[in-house]
């Protein structure tokens, strides 16, 4: 079985790797978005560089990644378990592809696709949080990283969690790539001569290189 499984991962990876938002850039505007907007290889960025409906068309494609690979898996007979793993890999393809050089986007869309797969009765309220974020604080990118991390704490909530212990394991896995995927811009930014301190805030919190309207961070 454990070859199995490792193939199944491997799989999930290349599925998850596909990376439907760059070659929409590509065919319809000719730019390598990791060039362009915010370097992400990802919905949001395809909406501004290249068009709304296009971004829409990129989410989409990037959502249904993670969740038609869970959704084939437990087609076929794999236990929850199984399921999880190939999702999660899905979106360590996305976060990490192997045809752009390990670049990427930020893996928020596969991730959603997996939790409305595997833990729906949890993704609702998830959803409520980011809306209020979004539309009343105008802080979208924060509203997501407070979902993620509200989501795996109740996990651990034993009445707050109807799936069990592998629950925990998909949300703590998820949060910790969104986290790592957001601080690996650190780097870059420190080129630009950012404060590391304010770099690692600002990309972890807001998921931006520089966030001026907040009071400055030695």
């Amino acid at each position: 079985m454990r070859p199995q499984v490792l193939f199944i991962a491997l799989l999930g990876y290349l599925v998850g790797s596909i990376p439907f938002s760059y070659l929409i850039a590509r065919w319809v505007r000719g730019i390598d978005l990791r060039r362009v907007g915010s370097g992400n290889v990802g919905a949001s960025n395809v909406a501004r560089e290249v068009g709304l409906i296009y971004g829409l068309v990129a989410g989409i494609l990037d959502f249904g990644k993670s969740a038609a690979f869970a959704l084939l898996l437990r087609a076929l007979g794999y236990p929850i378990q199984v399921q999880m793993l190939g999702g999660l890999a899905a979106v360590a393809g996305h976060n990490w592809t192997v045809f752009l050089r390990f670049s990427g986007g930020r893996g928020i869309a596969a991730t959603l696709g997996l939790y409305l797969v595997l833990i729906p009765r949890l993704l609702l309220p998830g959803l409520l949080i980011v809306a209020f974020f979004s539309l009343v604080l105008r802080e979208t990118a924060l509203g997501i990283l407070v979902m993620l991390l509200s989501l795996a704490v109740a996990t651990l909530v034993p009445a707050l969690n109807p799936y069990g212990s592998w629950a925990t394991v998909l949300t703590w896995t998820a949060l910790a790539m969104a986290v790592i995927r957001r601080i690996q811009f650190v780097t870059e930014d420190r080129r630009r001569g950012r404060p590391f301190v304010r770099a690692l805030w600002n990309r972890l919190l807001y998921d931006a290189g520089e966030k001026r309207k907040l009071p400055p961070v030695p």
